[in-house]
């Protein structure tokens, strides 16, 4: 079973039987259907359908030349339209399944950012096409989440938080100098580095980590599309699941100037979530890709 089907109001699901019924629901009366021709006797298909606005869950497999649908696998989804980054992405095929992994490099985070591709069947459209894969334009990212806590914000100045977004501007534009072998900035950052270490040091004697660190995101776990973060709500939503009943808040949060989308049953999410206040918890990685069709 899925881990972060919960993620999408099917907490109540917990053996196999209930699953099966999910699924003979979702082929019965999908909203939505794609088919991808792989030669004359089979086709590869896509069907899903909406729970609640914007995510659901989408089945995948083969449908024979009887118009069979035969499952191979499956994942709940959440569609975000709020663009979280233009890096340029590359894309690698899963060897146990025929679904697409992501990664870019987006100076913000300071790490590789590697992300289940939700809309990999218009990614496989467009690699039918052409013979190779399509480059991407921007990722809408969104992050499943099984379980999160609601922190108070950090208390600053307005000159507090025009030093932190000049600070979050400066390093993004040494790094991307780096990334051109330029001596000079690496010296100049590494010297802003060490600073901002030392300072960090001589506050955590007295002050709570928590109250000095705004924002997060780092690999959790062993699996490479599971992240912790921690960011800034930006918008709140509750949502509830149409055929359990089940709530879920959809947040919009900034971690580290980038903004994610994260859906999240409300029981599993610790404290009152509201605009200001902080997300921190642990993420499946998806993304939306906009491709660049030729």
């Amino acid at each position: 079973m899925h881990n972060y089907l919960r993620s999408v109001g099917f907490k109540c699901i917990t053996n196999y039987k209930q699953l099966t019924s999910l699924f003979d629901q979702i082929v019965r009366q999908p909203d939505h259907v794609e088919v991808i021709r792989i030669n004359d006797e089979t086709n590869f298909a896509a069907m899903s359908r909406e729970f609640a606005p914007g995510m659901g869950v989408a089945l995948f497999g083969i449908l024979d030349e009887n118009n069979q649908f035969h499952r191979h696998f499956y994942f709940p989804y959440a569609e975000s339209d709020t663009v979280s980054t233009s890096a340029e992405c590359f894309f690698h095929e899963h060897s146990e399944k025929e679904s697409y992994a992501g990664s870019c490099d987006d100076y913000r985070i300071n790490i590789t950012l590697i992300f289940s591709v939700s809309n990999f069947m218009e990614m496989r459209r467009l690699n039918a096409q052409t013979g190779v894969l399509p480059a991407s334009r921007f990722v809408c990212f969104s992050g499943l989440s099984g379980e999160g806590k609601i922190l108070l914000p950090i208390q600053k100045t307005e000159k507090e938080r025009e030093e932190s977004k000049l600070y979050a501007k400066n390093k993004s534009q040494m790094m991307e100098s780096m990334k051109n072998q330029d001596s000079t900035t690496f010296d100049l950052f590494n010297q802003m580095e060490i600073q901002m270490y030392h300072q960090l040091n001589r506050q955590l004697r007295t002050t709570d980590l928590y109250t000095l660190v705004e924002s997060y995101f780092m690999p959790y776990g062993v699996e490479c599309d599971q992240y912790s973060l921690m960011g800034t709500i930006e918008k709140v939503e509750l949502l509830k699941n149409s055929l359990t009943g089940e709530e879920i808040y959809k947040l919009l949060i900034d971690c580290n100037d980038v903004p994610f989308q994260i859906v999240i049953q409300k029981t599993d999410l610790m404290g009152v979530p509201e605009v200001g206040r902080r997300f921190k918890g642990s993420v499946w990685l998806t993304g939306r890709v906009q491709f660049q069709e030729t």
